[in-house]
């Protein structure tokens, strides 16, 4: 029976199916060797909420899981959430429902397990990627997709509830979709069309900073496929439709942000036109950025960071012959980290994946072209190839160390005696605090940030850390305020409010929990409407 099948299976048909296993052997193995690191050395008791943002993603997805809405549960009021968009929430509500369905106590470990797969998959998404747009050969694309995934700033976001492997994700399927230029076939062509453009509208609503690739696609891909204004209006519905969408629920409900936690929870534009208010702040700004992106650079090529951001560069030029979108995408994202007033570091993580990928294909056309020198035949090569295994000799450092595991935790048992302490309030009384989303989830009490992002810092005109947190403790109205540590600069702050006599927060009740930790009843006079503040108590 087996003969008689084979005999009649189209000859063709078998190498078809040849090509097909082979070609998915690279990413296989990419997605199998970033599988097996992360799963083996994944730290499990690690608690949601020491780097912040986590805490604010797994808070809106459970107010998405139990049928709320899209909102900060945790805040005092309850608000709508503005900052945030909503896809990667969405996805971790989804890993919520798996989780109770299997009776799982903590839904958050299973987010985070959704976190390590989106990795495994992406190595695999962009080692096919790395072979298809840019013709690297498939050992290099898998084995610098898989080393992208490891590294420790990606280990960060991948370990904790940070929205990049998602976007790592979105962003490879949106570069495979795109119809090939040779493809002969019109309605696959057609589809991929579509299908692309509906993953480069979810790009912002993923991460708002994917921004640059959706208007980017707009701009070039249709123009140069010279199609009728017809079909460019078709690509613009499709890729900003959700942006357009998104934007109209931030403008209807950022008012419920009060004003004082704006630059944590608000919408994005009003913390950026507050900080820059002249062209020489915005220049200063610029080249603080620059600077603090060659240290993240640094951070992972060390002494050959030229070398590394060359061959990038040299890669990614490439792509204005075959996906330019993602060229002009790549130089509009970088261009925000610019004239964006906060730590550009992590932002660039987002887009570790095609920069390394863009690198390789660089120090392939480098090595390639100085072939031709005799004197460069054998030292190019290895130039081009040390910033790979200077990055590989950095990972397994990282990785022999673990430190970020290790401040992880020590940052998360620096809450327990507050947590303890709070254990005693009554209900539903508010919490101001440094972390605020790490506490509002350990104790399911409403809680404020003690020192909201200031922008201001950046373009040196940083308010007094007091009056910042005054504004935010107005912003509640009345409650307790607790710091974990006195010399630091939330303890610093409060302490300074505490010895002040005119000032609008009236305290009573000081605590201090162990020998570090500073906790108060507030009561805030003269809240201001205009401002936000108070808002937060009346919408209760």
């Amino acid at each position: 029976m087996n003969d008689t099948i084979g005999s009649t299976t189209p000859h063709h048909l078998l190498s078809l199916r040849a090509w097909a296993r082979r070609e998915w052997r690279a990413p296989l193995a990419a997605a199998a060797v970033t599988l097996a690191l992360i799963a083996t050395t994944w730290p499990a008791a690690i608690r949601v909420g020491v780097f912040y943002d986590d805490a604010i993603y797994a808070d809106l997805a459970r107010a998405l899981a139990q049928g709320d809405g899209y909102r900060h549960e945790s805040l005092p009021g309850r608000p709508i959430g503005v900052h945030y968009p909503p896809l990667y929430p969405a996805w971790v509500a989804v890993w919520w429902w798996v989780a109770d369905a299997l009776g799982a106590r903590d839904p958050f470990v299973a987010a985070r397990v959704g976190n390590v797969l989106l990795a495994a998959l992406a190595a695999a998404l962009w080692t096919l990627w790395g072979t298809r747009r840019l013709g690297l050969d498939a050992r290099l694309a898998a084995g610098v997709a898989a080393l992208c995934m490891i590294v420790r700033p990606s280990r960060l976001v991948i370990d904790i509830l940070y929205s990049e492997p998602f976007a790592w994700v979105l962003l490879a399927l949106a570069l495979l979709a795109q119809p090939a230029p040779a493809s002969p076939e019109r309605a696959g062509r057609r589809r991929r069309w579509v299908l692309e453009s509906l993953l480069l509208g979810l790009l912002p609503v993923a991460r708002t900073i994917l921004l640059p690739f959706a208007a980017a696609a707009i701009i070039w891909r249709t123009e140069a496929q010279g199609r009728s204004a017809t079909r460019r209006l078709a690509a613009a519905v499709l890729i900003l439709g959700p942006t357009i969408l998104w934007s109209l629920w931030v403008r209807k409900y950022q008012a419920q942000i009060p004003s004082a936690w704006g630059g944590n929870y608000g919408a994005y534009g009003a913390p950026w036109l507050a900080a820059i208010e002249s062209w020489g702040q915005l220049r200063g700004l610029i080249a603080l950025q620059l600077g603090e992106l060659m240290r993240a650079f640094a951070g992972l090529f060390d002494f050959t960071t030229g070398i590394a951001v060359a061959c990038i560069g040299i890669g990614l030029a490439t792509l204005h012959r075959t996906q330019p979108w993602a060229l002009w995408g790549t130089l509009g994202y970088a261009g925000i980290l610019t004239v964006w007033p906060g730590t550009p570091s992590r932002f660039v993580t987002g887009l570790l994946p095609l920069l390394f990928l863009c690198g390789a294909r660089g120090g392939v056309l480098v090595v390639n072209r100085l072939r031709a020198v005799p004197r460069a035949r054998l030292l190019a090569p290895a130039v081009v190839l040390l910033p790979i295994v200077l990055c590989l000799a950095i990972t397994m450092r990282n990785y022999r160390s673990l430190d970020w595991v290790g401040w992880w935790r020590r940052s998360g048992a620096n809450y327990l005696p507050v947590i303890e302490w709070s254990r005693a309030l009554p209900p539903g009384v508010p919490v101001v605090t440094e972390a605020d989303g790490l506490f509002a989830l350990a104790t399911g009490r409403p809680t404020a940030p003690a020192l909201p992002w200031d922008p201001l810092r950046y373009v040196g005109r940083a308010r007094p850390a007091e009056r910042v947190m005054e504004a935010s403790l107005c912003a509640v109205g009345d409650g307790w305020v607790v710091t974990v540590a006195e010399h630091r600069e939330a303890g610093k702050a409060l302490q300074t409010l505490l010895a002040e006599r005119a000032g609008r927060v009236r305290f009573d009740s000081v605590t201090r929990l162990g020998h570090r930790a500073i906790a108060a009843h507030f009561a805030c006079d003269g809240a201001n409407d205009s401002d936000g503040r108070g808002a937060a108590t009346r919408t209760r």
